[in-house]
């Protein structure tokens, strides 16, 4: 059957295959095979083979698909089959709206234009008409699928045989499969802005949705160039829209978007007002985004009206007493350079005949605002201290303001309407907000004693005693603070009575952390102590708080300093010797300076009854115990030796009972340079054993001895070695697992220590020597070990080290022993040679050419020698023992001789210094061949031939067997040979006879006789490949040269063996004749033999109109 598209190219090529004269095939040689997969015979363009039947088309086309693209317009319809393009009516294509049509429908008005972008498919473009007709009829082809349908009549197109096309009907009309709704998209095409109105209009392309509008999409540009620095830009921030659904549309501009267009001085012109908008602004009645209008390239403006209305003050809305400052509001922006201050009065009521009524013209002050809604001035000093000497602003109720003509104009200097005195007050004429007189006293002056704990403070004014709160100080080291504390406790006063100068006890807690900061410099003397302080350290009597001091600002540096002078002293229960951590921590009662710790004025003593053991510490560190933060505690870190020393001493410091503390006073000073207070004997409280795991500190190996040496970082119990938990791996991670090897043993001849040495055994010994990336040099020895392997002299187990985070070797010494062989056996039937050294050794290092065979001790003596020439080795990379698989060559060679290899006693084996190394590249002790190692154990050959591989050549009719040894050719039976499809049967064929080659070998040729080539080519499955061609045979087939017959392989057996060469058979098929019927789509193909419809590729095949020779 012809494929749909090969069906459609013949019908739309009218000189092609349209009756039997212009119908000719040819094909190449891959259109088909035979079963033997040779390719057809091909038929050449200029041989092109006629049809010997032929049937024409008769049937009608029919319409398929319907697409329908209202934003293009256009109208794609699909047909089963190619259409003739000539023959296309379109006013006999109507849509509708619905199906069967009942509701709207169009009839295409034939000004439309078709095209045939394929062979089965017409493309309508609709007339601008036919396209705004469509649209206007709100039910038909409008938002989906669903609305959309066509119906055709016969006479609207016809295929390229003349066959008239199946109606469509109205009653039954074809919905559209891909329908595309409207898209166009409207277009800005002018704006006008009237700032007397503050409105902007925008004109469109069509009418637009006035509900879609956006004005905060569109911003206004001063030039044509919108992206330019020096332009002025404004984009909208809000509007009202005036207009309903319209090509023009106005929008109200909001108040914050005319004061800042008018501000900005542009826009008064078409020739600095331009209008940029991205797609967002607005949607057309299709809900299509309206085009950009892209800065790149913005919209003039076309009409524009100025502004015309005066500005009016809306607020008072601020007056600062203390700071002298006074804002007005007004309802547009004005021009700073317009200001006339001295045209603006305060006064306190509305009537001037009031009593008390004051009024103050201005002098020039200083303007500090901008163009702008807001006018804000800064008084002049003599106007803001008549202002308070006459008592007038005393709040916003007395503060009234009053601006002249001329104070200030707009933008387009329009003057601002005067605010002049009227019967009745308006809110907008005081100030919105009012800030009074709010200035605080000062601290000028304070003094610190140490030792008294006392502080003296000083202030500008009389102060309330009883408003002070000493937790507002903060103490600090410099006029710019790196050391500061801010007190945490209201202390109680030492003055009662309200006055200029305030004394008052410093709390215990605050006055250990001043001096704990003393260490970093804070508190140490004069120089070394300021303060500053928060609001709310004290009021005045009119309760304005007091001014504060801040840091690097005006910091205060003490008038007056006592030093402190009283040593530190012990707190007994907070001494705590900690033997797990090495660790002894002492606590004071004030804080100490770690700096001046002497380690060396530490005793540790047992005074229990009867003992006398005691020891000087030597050395130590000491730090500040993370816990206790006001270093008033310190840790001391014993050193190694003196834990060592310590631990060493059976009766002390091994519990509380036997732990007592002396030190003199030179132990430590306090942040003043105090000396400690001394303590002698004190029993320590607190006491922690030891139970901290050993932990392997470094490790050592030597391979060459076979010691591996250990070193923790405690004491250790020799007799609780366990070597058999120690793992070497070449790698931290022990991700090789190739180069991993665990211990079984081994043993100690160390004392009770830090480090033990270990006796690595034999067999571990060449464990390791044997894996080629383990503990070869430093970086190829990582160890790691589990708890079991030692326990410290509390008994506590060693620390692992887990498998992922192994030890890297700290010194490592190599290999530098030659190994030596120690015996060898040979086994005939398996030719295998197997030789054990005194360790491992590098297998792949042997050179087996050097490796010689002889039948006595001399080689002077010897009859037969046989020099290796090759093999195979297992292990083939490191071994204490190994076997060589002798080469095909090699044996054969060996089993040839009559008086080596025989016996025990005719076996012997020598090598040179080169012949192997060991896994340090260590060279083997030589055997001369003077002086020859016999062989240890010895078997004789006992082996059978085995075919290994055969071939078959399907073209020669040819089998070529090899076996695994030289046999007797003479001896070969071919009717003893099946040929078979699988090694467990299905087709097969048993030889009846033969041709074989004459001479003795290990390859022997059997060619097929023509009886049983041509069987063998009639099983269609048997020999076709080398997948269907297996070899069995029985025990007569052949016999090797000591007469031993080969072992049978039977259908089913695993030695059943599938060709490893196969040669097809080549003979190609060829066509007879051929038949085409145009109407059921059918090419009828007959050929000389039978051939593989699965290799039947109509690609390969070409139709012509003529031979090739004609055109």
């Amino acid at each position: 059957n012809l494929g749909f598209t090969d069906l459609n190219t013949i019908k739309d090529q009218r000189s092609l295959a349209s009756s039997s004269p212009n119908t000719l095939l040819r094909f190449n040689s891959a259109f088909i095979r035979d079963m033997n997969n040779n390719p057809v015979v091909d038929i050449l363009p200029t041989a092109a083979r006629p049809v010997s039947t032929y049937f024409p088309d008769r049937t009608s086309p029919g319409l398929e698909r319907f697409d329908f693209d209202l934003d293009a317009a256009t109208m794609t319809l699909t047909f089963n089959e190619t259409v003739d393009l000539a023959s296309v009516d379109l006013m006999a294509i109507t849509l509708h709206s619905s199906s069967p049509a009942t509701l709207e429908n169009f009839t295409l008005s034939g000004g439309s234009a078709a095209t045939r972008p394929t062979r089965t498919t017409l493309a309508i473009a609709l007339s601008l008409a036919d396209a705004n007709r469509v649209k206007q009829l709100d039910r038909l082809c409008v938002a989906n699928a669903s609305t959309c349908f066509v119906a055709m009549t016969a006479r609207a197109v016809g295929d390229t045989a003349g066959n008239a096309l199946t109606a469509v009907p109205a009653s039954l009309p074809l919905q559209v499969t891909n329908y595309t709704r409207d898209a166009t998209r409207p277009q800005l095409e002018s704006f006008d802005l009237d700032l007397d109105l503050q409105e902007i209009t925008f004109r469109f392309s069509e009418t637009v949705r006035a509900s879609t509008l956006r004005i905060t999409d569109v911003a206004l540009y001063e030039q044509t160039n919108a992206t330019s620095p020096a332009s002025l830009q404004h984009r909208f921030a809000a509007g009202l829209t005036l207009s309903g659904d319209s090509p023009n549309v106005t929008v109200r501009l909001g108040r914050a978007d005319f004061d800042d267009i008018t501000r900005k001085q542009f826009c008064r012109s078409a020739s600095d007002c331009f209008l940029a908008h991205s797609i967002a602004f607005v949607d057309d009645m299709n809900f299509n985004p309206v085009f950009e209008t892209p800065t790149s390239a913005p919209l003039q403006l076309s009409g524009f009206t100025r502004d015309a209305q005066r500005p009016t003050m809306v607020r008072f809305t601020h007056f600062d007493l203390d700071e002298g400052v006074l804002q007005l509001e007004f309802n547009e922006t004005v021009r700073a350079s317009s200001v006339n201050i001295s045209t603006l009065a305060l006064q306190s009521y509305v009537d001037s005949s009031q009593s008390g009524f004051q009024r103050v013209y201005l002098s020039p002050g200083r303007l500090t605002s901008t163009d702008g809604t807001f006018v804000t001035i800064e008084l002049a000093v003599n106007d803001l201290n008549f202002i308070k000497r006459v008592r007038l602003c005393n709040g916003a109720t007395d503060c009234i303001v009053r601006l002249g003509s001329g104070f200030v104009d707009d933008m387009f200097a329009n003057d601002v309407v005067p605010v002049s005195d009227k019967p009745a007050l308006e809110s907008s004429e005081q100030p919105a907000n009012f800030t009074d007189d709010t200035t605080g006293p000062m601290l000028v002056n304070f003094t610190v004693n140490m030792n008294a704990s006392e502080v003296v403070l000083t202030f500008d004014e009389t102060v309330r005693a009883n408003e002070l709160f000493s937790s507002a100080i903060t103490f600090q080291n410099g006029a710019v603070a790196n050391q500061s504390y801010r007190l945490t406790v209201n202390n109680r006063r030492a003055t009662a009575a309200d006055s200029t100068v305030i004394a008052f006890a410093v709390d215990v807690a605050d006055l250990v952390a001043i001096k704990s900061l003393g260490l970093l410099g804070l508190a140490l003397d004069a120089e070394s102590t300021y303060v500053t302080h928060t609001a709310a350290l004290i009021k005045d009597t009119k309760s304005n708080a007091a001014q504060t001091r801040a840091d690097g600002t005006n910091a205060l540096a003490t008038a007056g300093y006592v030093r402190d002078s009283i040593s530190p002293t012990l707190i007994p229960s907070s001494v705590f010797l900690d033997m797990n951590a090495g660790l002894l921590r002492l606590g004071f009662d004030e804080p100490v300076n770690s700096s001046s710790f002497v380690a060396t004025a530490i005793s540790l003593l047992n005074q229990t009854a009867g003992a006398a053991d005691s020891y000087d510490i030597l050395a130590a560190t000491v730090q500040y115990t993370a816990t206790r933060p006001l270093n008033t505690h310190i840790d001391v870190t014993l050193s190694a030796e003196d834990i060592r020393q310590i631990k060493l001493k059976t009766s002390l410091a091994t519990s509380a009972a036997d732990s007592f503390l002396s030190f003199s006073s030179r132990l430590i000073a306090d942040v003043a340079s105090n000396p400690v207070t001394p303590v002698t004997g004190l029993a320590v409280p607190l006491y922690q054993a030891d139970i901290t795991p050993p932990e392997l500190l470094a490790w050592d190996l030597d391979i060459d001895d076979g010691l591996l040496t250990l070193s923790f970082n405690d004491v250790t119990l020799v007799d609780t070695l366990k070597a058999q938990f120690l793992t070497l791996q070449s790698n931290a991670l022990g991700d090789d697992l190739a180069n991993k090897y665990q211990l079984t043993g081994g043993s100690s001849d160390s004392a009770n220590g830090y480090v033990i040495v270990v006796n690595l055994t034999e067999t571990d010994l060449d464990q390791i020597k044997m894996r080629d990336g383990l503990a070869t040099a430093n970086a190829t020895a990582s160890l790691t070990l589990t708890s079991d392997v030692i326990l410290d002299s509390a008994r506590v187990p060693a620390r692992s080290i887990t498998r992922d985070s192994g030890q890297r070797v700290l010194q490592f010494t190599a290999d530098v022993t030659r190994p030596s062989l120690d015996q060898w056996t040979l086994d005939v039937t398996r030719g295998l040679l197997t030789m054990r050294f005194s360790e491992a050794v590098n297998v792949s290092s042997l050179r087996l050419r050097n490796l010689w065979l002889q039948n006595a001790a001399d080689s002077s003596n010897a009859s037969e020698v046989l020099r290796i020439s090759g093999g195979a080795l297992l292990p083939n990379y490191t071994a204490v023992t190994f076997a060589l698989t002798f080469t095909v060559d090699d044996l054969n060679t060996l089993k040839r001789f009559d008086m080596l290899g025989t016996n025990i006693n005719d076996s012997y084996l020598a090598f040179d210094d080169l012949t192997i190394r060991d896994m340090s590249g260590n060279d083997v002790v030589g055997i001369a061949r003077t002086a020859a190692r016999r062989v240890a154990s010895f078997n004789s050959d006992i082996t059978a031939p085995r075919v290994v591989s055969f071939c078959y050549d399907a073209d020669a009719a040819a089998l070529s067997l090899t076996f695994s040894e030289t046999v007797n050719a003479s001896s070969l039976v071919p009717a003893r040979l099946i040929l078979q499809e699988t090694s467990f049967g299905l087709s097969r064929l048993q030889l009846r006879a033969g041709q074989v080659t004459r001479q003795d070998s290990t390859v022997v040729n059997v060619t097929l006789t023509a009886a049983d080539r041509n069987e063998l080519q009639r099983l269609p499955l048997l020999s076709v490949s080398a997948a269907s061609t297996h070899l069995l045979f029985d025990a007569a087939m052949v016999l090797d040269m000591a007469a031993r017959p080969i072992a049978q392989v039977a259908s089913g057996s695993p030695d059943v063996l599938q060709t490893d060469c196969f040669t097809k058979d080549t003979t190609p098929p060829t066509l007879r004749c051929w038949n085409l019927d145009m109407s059921n789509n059918s090419l009828v193909l007959y050929f000389s033999e039978t051939v593989r419809t699965t290799s039947f590729n109509i690609t390969a095949a070409t139709l012509w109109s003529q031979s090739a020779i004609a055109s």
